[in-house]
């Protein structure tokens, strides 16, 4: 395995596990995209069946979506923590998005371009 496929995975696991102790999500996979100063992820079917259901509404999706962005902003800097310990560019900012209708979990991390 490279070093590159190696990041990947430590980065993968640290936000599994962020999601599932400090959101109670537990994703069925992770998609990541790794560029030189941002790392995308996608939370895929991380939604319980009860939040899928609330989820089909116009109002309660979005509902959903503010309840799970203030879970995270309360909770971000761990997150922060954490990706600073496996990956070698410090997070400077982080975002979290929930696609309602198709259950997807995104997840920003911008990095200090000055980092080493």
């Amino acid at each position: 395995m490279d070093n590159q496929e190696t990041l990947k995975k430590k980065v993968a696991e640290v936000i599994e596990n962020f999601f599932a102790d400090y959101m109670s999500l537990k994703p069925k996979s992770i998609s990541l995209v790794i560029q030189s100063d941002f790392i995308l992820a996608i939370l895929h079917d991380a939604l319980s069946m009860a939040d899928k259901v609330y989820a089909e509404g116009e109002i309660s999706g979005n509902l959903l979506n503010i309840y799970y962005k203030s879970l995270f902003v309360a909770s971000k800097h761990i997150l922060e923590e954490a990706i600073n310990q496996v990956y070698p560019q410090c997070v400077a900012r982080l975002f979290f998005s929930l696609d309602p209708e198709s259950g997807k979990h995104i997840v920003g991390i911008s990095l200090n371009k000055n980092s080493s």
